[in-house]
């Protein structure tokens, strides 16, 4: 089975997997008629991520198995019950984004992998130059992560501006960790450091009400004072050039 995608703004799709080599290194992206998945988790165990890429993104997309088009219809959102249209491509995202990130603003971007080899062909052109790249694809082991369904006893919808704004305000007293807790009312995260501490309070809001627009706190139970890492809330950050 071959793939070939084409897209019009090389510089976002670096973005995008920019925001990813915070928590994977490397990993397999799946091919499928719908787009490119990418799970997976980091090495310490401590975050999880999930990345779906749709077709439509792209300007071109094709997955081809012997010389015939996968057919969308016959295709399933659930990857692993249909792998005979899956591909399976172990990337580098270190050296991918280094070579995403040498486009330039008017460039288009191809990306072409072909069962029979072992690279996957990068082509990032404009109407005066062509550069073609090859990058050996890792032999990695496709293993499910089985995420357990989880309640949670809060739950955040937060714009991603809002929540640079948040980790900012504590990275401004150089703490290592962040504290939060909750009850029915709102939501309070604390940091301090050995000369100076920081506090942001999240009222609870409705989501029927205009001043919801940069977070809505959707469900809100007693959370006792937890500690996470700070580097690890700051990593996310990558994630608002997405928008």
């Amino acid at each position: 089975m071959n793939f070939e995608c084409e897209s019009n703004n090389p510089k976002k799709l670096a973005n995008i997997f920019e925001s990813v080599n915070p928590v994977l290194e490397n990993g397999n992206l799946t091919i499928h008629s719908k787009g490119i998945y990418l799970s997976g988790i980091d090495p310490s165990h401590v975050a999880f991520l999930k990345l779906m890429i749709k077709k439509e993104y792209f300007q071109n997309f094709n997955l081809i198995n012997e010389n015939k088009d996968v057919d969308d219809e016959e295709s399933n959102d659930n990857f692993s019950e249909n792998k005979k249209n899956i591909i399976y491509i172990g990337l580098d995202f270190k050296i991918f984004i280094k070579i995403l990130k040498s486009s330039e603003k008017n460039d288009s971007i191809i990306l072409k992998y072909q069962e029979d080899k072992d690279y996957l062909s990068i082509t990032i052109k404009n109407n005066s130059i062509k550069r073609n790249f090859h990058l050996k694809l890792l032999d990695l082991e496709n293993n499910k992560i089985n995420i357990p369904k989880i309640n949670y006893n809060l739950n955040i919808e937060m714009r991603s501006i809002q929540y640079e704004r948040i980790i900012s305000s504590f990275d401004i007293v150089d703490s290592k960790h962040i504290e939060i807790s909750s009850d029915k009312t709102k939501v309070i995260l604390r940091s301090n450091s050995h000369l100076s501490e920081s506090e942001v309070i999240l009222e609870k809001n409705d989501r029927d009400t205009k001043e919801n627009k940069n977070y809505l706190i959707i469900n809100n139970k007693y959370v006792k004072p937890t500690s996470y890492n700070l580097e690890k809330l700051k990593s996310f950050l990558k994630g608002n050039c997405l928008n």
